[in-house]
């Protein structure tokens, strides 16, 4: 059914559910936009990312499903998903044009380390591959990219993966053991 003026009705929150979206969003906006910001360096891409995340949240909250585990780990899923996505699609675009040197050559002027957000999405893929060939356990892994990369605490990576917190305190130190390894 649609209006006089052609458009579909908007989705309308009641107040209750308004008032609880408020409060999800200062609780995750500020730690989601942080992460994907020191990932990225591309404060654009952060926001365009948090935003993702805001209106999946909203989405979630207009069917009326509630959250099972704490919302930061919704919003964490969703924002790494589109991260990688993201960083994924640049890597793709950034290795169909070649400019590559012979050997021994150097471009002038000389390229900076980063020159572009591009350059810093594929380096962390590279980096978080190293870290994952390091750690060598998917689970151990993720504990660890789950709290060093989006900055979650123990409680509330164990509600994401469903184990206890002592189990994702010790397989952390053990996955930190690992991944300093590298070098």
């Amino acid at each position: 059914m649609t209006r006089h003026g052609g458009d579909p009705p908007r989705p309308v929150l009641t107040s209750q559910q308004e008032a609880y979206l408020g409060d999800l969003l200062k609780q995750v906006y500020p730690r989601v936009l942080r992460a994907v910001a020191r990932m990225s360096r591309d404060h654009h891409l952060a926001e365009e990312i948090t935003q993702d995340v805001a209106v999946a949240m909203f989405k979630e909250v207009l069917a009326g499903r509630a959250f099972r585990r704490p919302p930061i780990v919704f919003a964490v899923t969703v924002a790494r998903n589109r991260v990688r996505s993201e960083f994924r699609r640049r890597r793709r675009a950034a290795e169909l044009p070649t400019d590559d040197f012979p050997e021994g050559a150097e471009p002038w002027p000389p390229r900076p380390r980063d020159p572009d957000p591009t350059t810093a999405a594929a380096r962390y893929l590279d980096l978080l591959a190293e870290v994952e060939a390091a750690i060598g356990d998917e689970r151990r892994f993720r504990i660890w990219e789950l709290h060093v990369v989006w900055d979650l605490k123990g409680f509330e990576i164990a509600e994401a993966l469903g184990m206890s917190a002592p189990t994702v305190s010790r397989e952390l130190r053990r996955a930190v053991e690992k991944a300093r390894r590298i070098s």
